[in-house]
């Protein structure tokens, strides 16, 4: 299901389909070492990855990882999610490319658009994100869609902080024209 597009991207739920370049997504260097090592190394972990998460997260809360796709190739480049975690007060967006699509656009326009998404769907008046603090790219574009740094915080279960960010939703913070 196409959740919207904006001129660069379209950003759909994901299938079991997308298990294939996810896992390649979910083991690329940069995933692992700002979001994460998965442990997801097969096609079928993968596949049984998606099933559990995302698909079960769309029915249960709407919420959940979204495959980004190239709009002029159809091509999934990357992931942008909305999720409520339990150390955040307000729902957290994030976003992670395959390593060949990085800093070509498409993790700005592809936020953005779920930004407005979000604002319209569930009526958010604040969102918030997180970021490693030496990830300068995902500081970068946190800043170029108005977020804000708050606070440094621990996550459960690491040793890393992390610098949380916010953004209030109003009318004249829009990303994406039509919404």
């Amino acid at each position: 299901m196409t959740l919207f597009e904006t001129q660069r991207v379209t950003v759909r739920q994901l299938s079991l389909n997308d298990a294939e370049w996810l896992l390649a997504l979910f083991n690329s260097q940069g995933f692992i070492r700002y979001i994460g090592d998965r442990e997801i190394r097969t096609v079928a972990q993968a596949k049984r990855y998606i099933q559990q998460g995302p698909l079960k997260s769309y029915q249960e809360t709407g919420l959940g990882l979204y495959a980004v796709e190239a709009q002029t190739t159809a091509t999934p480049v990357g992931v942008v999610s909305l999720l409520k975690r339990d150390y955040l007060e307000h729902i957290d967006v994030g976003y992670a490319m395959l390593p060949e699509h990085q800093g070509q656009g498409y993790a700005l326009a592809a936020t953005a658009g779920l930004i407005d998404y979000a604002r319209w769907r569930f009526a958010l008046s604040q969102i918030d994100a997180i970021s490693q603090a030496d990830n300068q790219a995902s500081i970068m574009l946190l800043q170029r869609l108005q977020f804000r740094y708050q606070e440094t915080i621990q996550l459960p279960g690491s040793d890393d902080p992390v610098a949380r960010f916010s953004l209030l939703l109003d009318s004249s913070n829009s990303h994406c024209s039509g919404r």
